[in-house]
Parts: structure tokens; sequence; C-alpha cells
């Protein structure tokens, strides 16, 4: 989703971190063979690099979870760079909510701008037929706001990718206290938003302080995530 001002962290970047689980090793298929920048659109670079991201670090099984779909370019990319997957994809396709104050300033500016709220809003259609194109096993759009549609809700397998994409506090907190738990030994979580928006950042630190994970937030190329550990 597009942003109105990009802040950065002041995290070190770090290399990859090793890992003892079994991973999606990259198919004969190089990044340079993909279509992924059909696909996604605007932002190719940063999107291009969570394919890379999850091709060398997904768990060899579970499904893909992405809250936060919009036209589903992203969701499709992923769903050929991890072919035969089940993809559970949320999004309102209403576009955003509004922010509160703990969203910080960027966020309160953003929702300001008419244009850019309605750039955001897209039609489930969409996203179904990017999907439909793409090499998934098989999909589930669930529409509606995060805060209706997640609490207690139980996915089938265990998730080996879950990317979040909701900008503010409250969405990024409704989708880890939902998802996290479910996530597999080794899964990564994808955190787009957490160099953007401050309450992103503040819903991620929440939510393992809450928590006592110990989890770390490592960066690939600029593209924060997590990698969910064997005693969580």
């Amino acid at each position: 989703q597009p942003a109105a001002t990009r802040t950065r962290s002041a995290l070190p970047k770090t290399s990859m971190p090793s890992s003892s689980f079994p991973v999606q090793r990259p198919s004969k298929h190089t990044p340079l063979n993909w279509n992924f920048p059909a696909k996604i659109g605007p932002r190719t670079g940063r999107q291009v690099t969570n394919l890379l991201l999850i091709s060398e670090r997904a768990p060899a099984t579970g499904c893909i979870v992405e809250c936060g779909v919009w036209r589903g370019g992203m969701s499709a990319a992923m769903a050929d760079a991890l072919p035969g997957r089940t993809h559970f994809l949320f999004d309102s396709f209403e576009g955003l909510p509004p922010p509160e104050e703990i969203d910080g300033q960027a966020a309160l500016d953003f929702h300001r701008d008419e244009n850019l709220r309605s750039f955001l809003r897209a039609d489930q259609s969409f996203a179904e037929g990017a999907m439909r194109k793409s090499k998934a096993g098989k999909f589930q759009l669930i529409k509606g706001w995060f805060n209706e549609t997640l609490p207690g809700l139980k996915i089938s397998e265990p998730i080996a990718v879950l990317r979040l994409d909701g900008d503010w506090y409250e969405s990024t907190m409704e989708c880890l206290n939902t998802f996290y738990p479910q996530v597999m030994s080794g899964g990564i979580i994808i955190l787009d938003d957490y160099f953007t928006y401050e309450g992103c950042s503040r819903a991620v630190h929440d939510y393992l302080s809450r928590h006592k994970t110990g989890d770390r937030i490592y960066q690939f190329r600029g593209v924060p995530y997590l990698i969910k550990p064997i005693s969580n």
C-alpha cells in the first residue's frame, strides 16, 4: 500500500539468520524468470524482496496468510514463488479504517488525503482474478474489517508465511493476536509497515513484550520480519 511518509528505524541491518528448520529452497526459476513486476505494479523492488525472502526462508510446508491484500498482486506473486500452497487472504476491500493518535502523524496525514484513501479501495474481484491466474493450490478471500473477521478464527493448517500489511496499531495487533500463535516453528512473519507507521511498530513491540517471546526483528534487504522460534 502507498505511504505518505516513510521513516527508517535505527535498527542495524542484519544478515539473514541461519536456520535448522526445513525450508523452501528456490526452484530452478530465478527471480529474473518470475513474472512478478507485471502482477505487483508499483513498488516492485520492495515487493520482489519479499518474494526472495520467502523463497529462501519459508518452511517447506504450511499455508500462506496475508492480512491486507488490496488488488491481490502481492498475493498472486507469493503463490507463484511458493506454488501449490493454500492461501488465506484478509482485507476489508473498502480501504483503511481511520487511524488513531497511536499510529503517528504520518498516518493521520495520510488519512486526510482523500485521493490516497480512495486509491486503497479495491473491489474484491481484482484479488480473485489475480489469484485464479496464480499457482496457488487453493485460496480463500475473507472480506471484512480485521476486528470483525479475525477474533477466534482458526486456520486449518499451520502458517508458514504470515504477511502483515494492515498499517495501523489496532489492525496489526488484531493480526498478531489471531495468527502469531498459529505460525509454525520456523515460520516467517513479514512486517510490511514496520518502518512506515509508528502504530505498526508499536503493535509489534507491544505484542512481543506482552508475550515475552524473545523474538528478534530481522531485515532482509530492508524488509523487516520475524522467524517463529520453537519455544513460542
